[in-house]
């Protein structure tokens, strides 16, 4: 048996050098990436989480993806008078899509029911991908396609409110289009089948 200076056998020092690293490979996975502060809102589905922080007066988000975190990204500020109040998240692929809604601290002078609340969507394509962002009816949620190409979401009427021109904000690979629902009414069906 071959013996070290400090009279341990080459083969017990690779086993314990072994045990040391498997005791540290958990640790590295639960302390990697940027873990959102405690005040952050965190949204789970499935296996991928959005974290949404507001720091003064801009909204960070973040995602997910096997435990790790990615940075943080500036999608836009919240509007003058309004706080953040809550967060819908679809997935689809790689995508990750997020409605952020924001609500007014006080009631508008007119109590104009529009300045109420406000919605913004925002996209992300892969754990290392930025976020594209586009405003949005924060009265919607986001439904991606399976394989992640398209994103669609509520975006009002023309008409007052009847249903008969519902339109639709659709991302596709990185821009945004409002559609009226019947363009892309057989996908959105789709998804909500």
């Amino acid at each position: 048996m071959s013996v070290t200076a400090e009279g341990r056998s080459l083969p017990a020092r690779a086993a314990v050098r072994a045990l040391a690293l498997a005791a540290l490979l958990p640790l590295a996975a639960c302390t990697s990436g940027a873990d959102p502060d405690g005040d952050a809102d965190v949204v789970e589905r499935g296996a991928v989480a959005v974290a949404v922080t507001v720091e003064d007066g801009r909204l960070l988000v973040q995602r997910r993806d096997e435990g790790t975190w990615s940075d943080p990204s500036d999608v836009g500020a919240v509007p003058t008078g309004h706080a953040y109040t809550s967060s819908a998240v679809g997935v689809g692929g790689d995508t990750v899509a997020v409605v952020l809604e924001t609500a007014a601290t006080s009631l508008p002078e007119g109590d104009d029911a529009d300045d109420l609340s406000s919605g913004l969507l925002a996209v992300s394509t892969g754990p290392d991908a930025g976020w594209d962002t586009h405003d949005a009816d924060p009265l919607h949620e986001a439904f991606v396609l399976e394989d992640g190409s398209a994103v669609f979401t509520g975006y009002g009427s023309d008409d007052g409110g009847d249903g008969a021109e519902d339109r639709v904000l659709v991302w596709r690979g990185g821009t945004f289009d409002v559609e009226p629902y019947a363009e892309v009414q057989d996908e959105v069906e789709q998804l909500l089948g």
